[in-house]
């Protein structure tokens, strides 16, 4: 008997030994006045920017465990900026985001994976659903880490993401803008974050 309970207590303090380390994920949302998500696109032979004024991304992050993290976000599609009124009033039509009935675009993660690694950080992919003027739809997000820092103003972490979709996957261009020779089907995603650690 005694060397059973022996036995159950070396095979108790294996298992705690040999397990990983448990932390727990910090909670992180986007600072939006030092944060940017932008999209560049083809009009012609010119490449155009517009950027969203309006969203929310959360994420759950732990650099010693990267791997456990997770990323939710949303977007108000009418916060778009062009530059130009008429223009961003025609984006907002059924023609490309059909705002009146889709007003927000989200993202969900499902899992992180490993990605490249960069001179900028560590290069991970955050894969999950995607949802644009309704439209759901797998995608993989490369994604780099560039750090964690204190600051007077509160943990701050930073991420940047760049990434491609094709508008026409999720009916962002109806009747003649479905055409790609004057506007592009590809649309360069460009996300770069400031992060406050959430108390």
């Amino acid at each position: 008997m005694k060397n059973y309970a022996k036995q159950l207590l070396f095979g108790l303090l294996a298992m705690i030994m040999l397990a990983p380390m448990a932390s727990k994920a910090q909670a992180w949302a986007a600072d939006p006045v030092h944060s940017t998500v932008m999209y560049t696109i083809r009009h012609m032979v010119t490449p155009m920017v517009g950027m969203f004024k309006k969203y929310n991304i959360e994420m759950t992050w732990d650099a010693a465990q990267p791997l456990q993290g997770s990323i939710n976000a949303t977007l108000d599609a009418s916060s778009v900026q062009m530059g130009m009124d008429k223009l961003e009033g025609h984006l907002m039509s059924a023609d490309f985001f059909d705002v009146a009935n889709h007003p927000e675009w989200s993202f969900k993660s499902s899992s992180i994976t490993k990605g490249k690694k960069s001179k900028a950080g560590a290069g991970y992919v955050a894969n999950g659903k995607l949802t644009v003027r309704g439209v759901t739809k797998d995608v993989a997000i490369p994604f780099t880490f560039l750090g964690v820092m204190d600051s007077p103003y509160g943990k701050k972490a930073g991420f940047s993401a760049e990434f491609t979709i094709n508008r026409l996957d999720y009916g962002v261009g109806q009747g003649d803008w479905a055409q790609t020779t004057g506007l592009s089907g590809d649309v360069k995603i460009n996300v770069m974050l400031e992060m406050n650690a959430k108390k």
